[in-house]
Order: C-alpha cells, then sequence, then structure tokens
C-alpha cells in the first residue's frame, strides 16, 4: 500500500518513513488544521480559515503520496478516493466556511486516524 522505492539509492529517496507511524501522525496534523480552521470558521477569522485550509489540503496529498499503487492491495485505491474526497470537501469549505461541514469532515479524518493508532499499535511487537 506504501511507496518504497528500490531502485533510487537511499541518499535520494524522500525521507525513509515507517507508513505505521508517519500515516497516523499524519492524521493528527490534518485534523488540528481542521479544527483550527473550524474555530476560525467561529470566529469569523479569513486569514486563519484559509491558512489551515491550505494546511490540511496539503497534508492530504501529502497521505495521498503515502500510497503504493503497484503492490498495495485493494485498499489503496480506496484510500485514494477518499483522500480525494478529503480534498473537494476541503476546497469547497476553504470557500463556504460552513463548520457543520467542517465539523463532519473532521469526524470522518478523526475516525480514519483511530482505525490506523490501533493498527499501528497491533503491528508494533511488544518489547
Amino acid at each position: 500500500m506504501f511507496q518504497s522505492d528500490s531502485t533510487t539509492p537511499r541518499a535520494e529517496r524522500r525521507e525513509e518513513f515507517s507508513p505505521d507511524l508517519t500515516v497516523p501522525a499524519m492524521y493528527e496534523r490534518l485534523i488540528g488544521a481542521l479544527r483550527r480552521a473550524a474555530d476560525a470558521c467561529s470566529a469569523k477569522e479569513a486569514v486563519t480559515l484559509k491558512s489551515e485550509m491550505e494546511a490540511a489540503s496539503t497534508t492530504v496529498f501529502e497521505l495521498l503520496g503515502t500510497l503504493n499503487f503497484r503492490d498495495g492491495g485493494e485498499l489503496t485505491p480506496r484510500l485514494a478516493a477518499l483522500y480525494g474526497y478529503f480534498a473537494s470537501e476541503i476546497l469547497i469549505l476553504g470557500h463556504s466556511a460552513d463548520r457543520e461541514s467542517l465539523d463532519r469532515l473532521i469526524e470522518m479524518v478523526d475516525v480514519l486516524n483511530g482505525q490506523w493508532t490501533r493498527e499501528s499499535r497491533h503491528a508494533v511487537p511488544a518489547h
């Protein structure tokens, strides 16, 4: 599901990462940006709203970049579609400033984050 380019020398590869640890951190970053955007929406702080929605959008595309479409199995295109939906919603919400819709998006991302967190705990061997 995650990209690994074994043909590129290690020094030239993007930052090496463990998807089980990095993806949940990206979800946390996404949730944080969306929550700050929701607060800015309520406070009618347009500049902060725009900034946080841009941060959220960037994080969604980073998540999309972690997917390995060649070896990722059936979950990969589903996650890609979901990330595409998130990106579309973020774009729309950045212009509409609809707090209720933003809260629903936060809830969806939070559910996925919970899944990744649970999976990460089960995948990490006990010491």
